[in-house]
C-alpha cells in the first residue's frame, strides 16, 4: 500500500494547492483509485474529482509543523506535491 506524506515548513494562511499523484510501477496513472487524506491541522477542500493518477486538492489554515497523510490500497507510488 503506497503512502506518502507533506510537512508543513511555513504557515499556509488561507489555502495552499497541492497536488497528489498516485501511480502504477510502470508510472502509468492508476485508473479512479481512491486515495484516503488526512491533515494533523487545519482542512482540505477537493475539486470533486476523484483521485486516479492525480487530483488537485486545496489545503486550509495549516500550520508549521503540520501533515497531511495520504494512503490508497492500490499503485505503487504515491507523492505529494505543492503547487
Amino acid at each position: 500500500m503506497p503512502v506518502a506524506t507533506y510537512v508543513a515548513s511555513e504557515p499556509l494562511g488561507e489555502q495552499a494547492e497541492f497536488l497528489v499523484l498516485l501511480k502504477e510501477a510502470d508510472g502509468s496513472a492508476v485508473a479512479a483509485a481512491p486515495v484516503h487524506l488526512r491533515v494533523t491541522a487545519g482542512h482540505l477542500r477537493s475539486d470533486g474529482r476523484g483521485v486516479g493518477g492525480g487530483a488537485r486538492f486545496i489545503w486550509v489554515g495549516g500550520s508549521p509543523g503540520a501533515v497531511i497523510e495520504a494512503s490508497s490500497a492500490r499503485g505503487a507510488t504515491l507523492a505529494i506535491r505543492r503547487l
